[in-house]
């Protein structure tokens, strides 16, 4: 692996696809043996063929709530169908049981899910990791408490909204990136107008009624239930010039932009006064996956922290390892 080097270029999204091995070690193998560039384009067939999907679920959730509609617990079990290889089931089994219950305040939970094989096409990360299909069977039950109990389904969800300084099923305290109320409150003009609207609709009777719809949903970016390391480093040449060293690989998010624009901040520079190395496998540092927003979030520098020097000519920013949800 030492004679191998990698540069990557700009490519579009993955939304997941990207984190299986596909066509990489084809193409390497190619351009190995014939000494001259390579590429592989699929044809829509052989893209759905050859890639992961969505895993196929089967859930069972149970919700309750007090007579005022404070929710008390919530109790799920899920079995996903990961097909004939692992893929990323084992960390879609992990990430399910710690959003399951939404954003919401639920003082007792129980979740247990499960990756299974099957002899079905290899299901692998897809835009959630598993977190959409629990959503979609917590936002229900919430609709069929709000119902039972007489409560609009906007002020059953605001009641229970995770705020900052509340605690997760997991015990992790939310001292930021706990937005909910502020969110609902601000669609709420909106919310109360549309459901007028189909209220007068559906009075005049007709085969065609209408419907209002509202769901919320979390998601936390970086790794699940261990590390995120975040590397990176900036140097400085003889001749006085800066270089930023990101190996944070972006397929979109912007993460090269924005990581750029916080170093210069932390600095007080302009981002015209560095150069800009990214993913380059002999220079940068390994930065781990890109996936969802997890570079910028967990690699992004805080403003208020200032660099430290680790070595001659070099500046890092300070190591962040925090322990995800």
């Amino acid at each position: 692996m030492s004679q191998v080097r990698i540069i990557p270029t700009a490519c579009g999204g993955g939304f997941g696809g990207k984190l299986d091995v596909s066509v990489q070690p084809l193409i390497a193998a190619a351009a190995w043996i014939l000494k001259k560039p390579v590429r592989i384009v699929y044809s829509r067939t052989e893209s759905m063929a050859s890639s992961t999907k969505r895993h196929p679920s089967k859930i069972h959730a149970m919700m309750s709530a007090d007579a005022g509609g404070r929710f008390t617990a919530y109790e799920m079990t899920g079995d996903f169908n990961t097909g004939a290889y692992a893929s990323w089931g084992p960390t879609v089994a992990n990430r399910v049981p710690v959003h399951a219950t939404g954003p919401y305040k639920v003082p007792h939970v129980r979740n247990a899910t499960r990756a299974v094989h099957t002899n079905e096409p290899p299901s692998g990360a897809f835009r959630g990791f598993g977190v959409p299909q629990a959503a979609i069977a917590g936002e229900t039950l919430i609709d069929d408490l709000a119902t039972r109990l007489g409560i609009d389904r906007w002020a059953i969800r605001r009641l229970n909204a995770i705020d900052h300084g509340d605690r997760t099923p997991t015990g992790q305290i939310l001292h930021a990136s706990a937005g909910l109320p502020q969110c609902l409150d601000a669609v709420k003009g909106a919310y109360d107008a549309l459901m007028a609207e189909a209220a007068a609709h559906n009075a005049k009777g007709g085969r065609i009624a209408c419907g209002v719809g509202i769901a919320c949903m979390w998601y936390g970016c970086g790794n699940t239930s261990m590390s995120n390391p975040s590397r990176m480093r900036i140097t400085l040449s003889k001749d006085g010039r800066l270089t930023f060293l990101n190996g944070a690989v972006d397929i979109g998010q912007g993460s090269s932009t924005v990581l750029l624009q916080i170093a210069a901040d932390a600095l007080g520079l302009p981002t015209t006064a560095f150069d800009f190395v990214v993913g380059d496998t002999d220079l940068t540092l390994d930065a781990g996956k890109t996936s969802a927003s997890r570079q910028t979030s967990s690699r992004a520098m805080p403003r208020s922290s200032p660099g430290r020097t680790s070595g001659p000519g070099s500046w890092r920013s300070p190591m962040r390892d925090p322990k995800r949800d």
